[in-house]
């Protein structure tokens, strides 16, 4: 093995960093999702009227259940991979099952408003997108949390050093 002060230096933090600034990248989209969401609720603004056609919107609901299958199928392949402990693939773990849920949920709210519209407050999306922003933005920021930690060098309690 080299000596760790040889070219290329710090080269083990390569992946910390990387996840560091993927982290920030999403946890701040997030936030962005949060925001836009809540100044939606509390604007006084009617929302437009989507009126697409039937094709189009079983178009779309076909899209999105195949989007959601297909993250759920990679999010299922990363867990299986976890047994590495390897952070990349935990935050790609993590990534798949966001935008499972995500998805998942926008289909449900699609379904809803277009199956029963009498029965959907016009509240029920951005405050379903509230929800998922925040649950989003607080998992990434837990991501940047522990990748800070391996940055700055701190021990792991003694279970894990075990």
């Amino acid at each position: 093995e080299g000596d760790m002060w040889e070219f290329p230096r710090g080269k083990a933090r390569f992946e910390p960093i990387s996840l560091l600034v993927f982290s920030s990248m999403m946890s701040t989209s997030a936030l962005f999702m949060v925001i836009e969401n809540v100044q939606s609720l509390i604007s006084t603004e009617e929302a437009p009227e989507t009126e697409g056609d039937m094709w189009e919107t079983q178009y779309a609901s076909a899209i999105m259940a195949a989007v959601v299958v297909a993250k759920g199928c990679m999010w299922w392949l990363c867990s299986r991979f976890q047994h590495f402990q390897d952070d990349t693939i935990g935050a790609l773990e993590l990534d798949q099952r966001n935008d499972t849920f995500s998805n998942a949920f926008a289909m449900g709210l699609l379904a809803w408003s277009r199956l029963y519209p009498e029965q959907c407050p016009a509240w029920a999306d951005p405050m379903g997108s509230l929800a998922l922003g925040l649950l989003i933005c607080y998992t990434w920021i837990g991501t940047a949390k522990e990748q800070a930690m391996v940055l700055a060098g701190a021990a792991g309690e003694a279970q894990v050093r075990a």
